[in-house]
Parts: C-alpha cells; sequence; structure tokens
C-alpha cells in the first residue's frame, strides 16, 4: 500500500508526481494536505485566505471531501477565515492611510486546518484511501490515471479551473513551489 504522506513528507521527484497526479485526478485533497503542511511553517493570513477560498468555502473551485470539517456542518473554519479576511481589510486600509507608519499583518494560528487535515489524514478517508490502494510510484501521475489517460473532465479542469484560477492565486498567496504542477 503506497503511504501518500511519507511520499509528500519526503520531497522530490515522487512527491512532485503525486501532487501532479492530484490535480489530474482532480483528487485535490493530496493537494490540500500538502499546502497545509506548507501554510503550518509559514502562516500568513493571504495563505489562510487562498486555502480557504480555493478548497474549504461552499462553491470552492477545489472543494475537498471533508464535509464534517467544513461548511456548512461546520463553520468554525469559516468564521476565523472571516476573522482573518477583516483583519486583512483594516491593516490594508490603515497602511493606504498612514504610509509612513504602516502596520503590519498580524499572523494567523498555524494550526487553523488542523480539522480538515485531520479528517483527511484519518485511515478511512476514501479519496486517500483509493489512492493509497491503486497509486503506483513507478507511473507517472498521467499512467496513474484510469486508463492511463486524462479524461475530458480532467483535461477541462486542469484547462479551466487550475491554471487560471487556483494556482495563480496559490502562487501570488505565498505557495510558489505550486506554480510548475499541473
Amino acid at each position: 500500500m503506497f503511504d501518500v504522506w511519507s511520499t509528500l513528507q519526503s520531497g522530490g521527484r515522487k512527491a512532485i508526481n503525486l501532487l501532479e497526479y492530484s490535480v489530474a485526478s482532480i483528487h485535490l485533497e493530496i493537494l490540500f494536505g500538502y499546502l497545509v503542511t506548507e501554510y503550518r511553517n509559514q502562516p500568513t493570513a493571504r495563505r489562510a485566505i487562498a486555502l480557504y477560498d480555493g478548497f474549504c468555502a461552499p462553491g470552492a473551485p477545489g472543494r475537498i471531501d471533508a464535509p464534517a470539517a467544513l461548511p456548512t456542518r461546520n463553520l468554525s473554519l469559516a468564521h476565523a477565515t472571516g476573522r482573518i479576511r477583516e483583519h486583512l481589510r483594516e491593516v490594508e486600509a490603515y497602511n493606504a492611510q498612514q504610509p509612513e507608519t504602516p502596520m503590519a499583518v498580524s499572523f494567523p494560528g498555524r494550526h487553523l486546518f488542523d480539522a480538515v487535515h485531520t479528517v483527511l489524514r484519518a485511515g478511512d478517508h476514501p479519496v486517500i484511501r483509493a489512492i493509497s490502494e491503486t497509486y503506483d510510484p513507478a507511473l507517472s501521475p498521467v499512467e496513474n490515471l484510469p486508463g492511463g489517460r486524462r479524461s475530458a473532465a480532467q483535461r477541462l479542469f486542469v484547462e479551466r479551473v487550475w491554471r487560471p484560477q487556483l494556482r495563480p492565486v496559490l502562487v501570488r498567496s505565498g505557495f510558489p513551489r505550486i506554480a510548475s504542477i499541473g
């Protein structure tokens, strides 16, 4: 059985291929788990908002499968990111009016996404379990897809959601390593 999380932690080509597979297969739970680890290492308001808006918010373009930990069933993350968003607006407004004495943005908690991450890392998460059982690190990301190629829906996701919407926001928000994925 393939260990998704230790592969991401070890880094290198195998981790990059796994992230490529995550995007190509539209199983963004793996990518989100990787980004949460990056977020914990350097939490910023912009990163928190990008993760929430991209993967956790109702209607998010890359909404992950963790309904018990996400809005509308669990509103704690929505409330926390709402406070972060409001703080960021206040700081930006203040700094626009007082450029000579700028106010710094306070750092959000590094454990903001832990409840969601815990759901994904639980051994019974269906998406992660299925990938652990079927993913072959000896194959390319595309070769790991059913039939060894992208479906029309997967191509559309990459071309119309990942590349123009999600990836640029994530890179601008402080996740530069994602620029080469997908």
